[in-house]
């Protein structure tokens, strides 16, 4: 909001000369016209076309998010198998949205050149997908999942050595398979099918969010090495 003030209301008594107006902000105009959408962090859902601060989108998510955490949290206090159900009619609805919206629309598994051509009249793949909250709630919940877990076990998970193999094996393929899987999307040599590229949309970033709190619910139980469980890491 401060940033917004001095954009909206004092960077124009900042400057002076003949290219002063040329060096502002390019959304100035559209910012006059939607401030109050970043204000009531809606900037992503609302008039989503003249965003102010295209760059601000998160901060809505994280926003919304947030409003919305009482929902999963509060299950918990009751009952942890009510609050589990709670999470996951989250990431349920979350998949389900992103992969129907992403079949219907014929949308590629990225932005940079995925080689698909999506069908006429589809809807906007950022507007609808890339900054809409009700397709990246995924890893919030995975992240408020994880917090219960370390929060019951005192920050420290007792697991055997099999588990803790499999756990580290998983994370790192599934990761490598997240970042590196999009290698013909992204070259436009070899793109993902339209159903591929609607699971990876649908549950790739709550697949991320499992494979990073992996690592850290592993190091804080003292299954990191001798590095990353150290106090000095685990404890900050």
């Amino acid at each position: 909001m401060l940033t917004l003030l001095i954009v909206l209301g004092l960077q124009r008594f900042m400057g002076s000369g003949a290219l002063w107006s040329t060096v502002q902000p390019a959304d100035k105009d559209i910012c006059e016209e939607n401030w109050w959408t970043n204000l009531l962090y809606v900037n992503n859902l609302v008039n989503k076309d003249k965003m102010c601060f295209g760059h601000a989108w998160y901060l809505a998510n994280d926003m919304q998010f947030y409003i919305l955490s009482p929902l999963m949290l509060v299950p918990f206090v009751f009952n942890r198998y009510a609050g589990f159900i709670s999470c996951s009619i989250f990431l349920l609805a979350q998949w389900i949205t992103a992969g129907v919206l992403s079949t219907d629309n014929e949308w590629g598994s990225s932005t940079l050149g995925n080689g698909i051509i999506p069908k006429p009249g589809s809807l906007d793949y950022m507007g609808y997908y890339y900054i809409a909250p009700y397709c990246r709630i995924g890893p919030y919940v995975i992240g408020i999942l994880a917090g219960y877990i370390l929060a019951v076990s005192k920050g420290r998970v007792q697991m055997n050595k099999v588990t803790v193999v499999i756990g580290w094996t998983v994370s790192i393929a599934s990761a490598l398979a997240i970042v590196y899987g999009l290698r013909g999307d992204l070259g436009g040599g070899n793109p993902s099918s339209i159903g591929a590229a609607a699971l990876y949309n649908a549950v790739a970033r709550s697949a991320w969010g499992v494979c990073v709190c992996w690592v850290i619910i592993a190091c804080s139980s003292g299954y990191g090495g001798k590095y990353l469980s150290s106090n000095k890491i685990t404890s900050n």
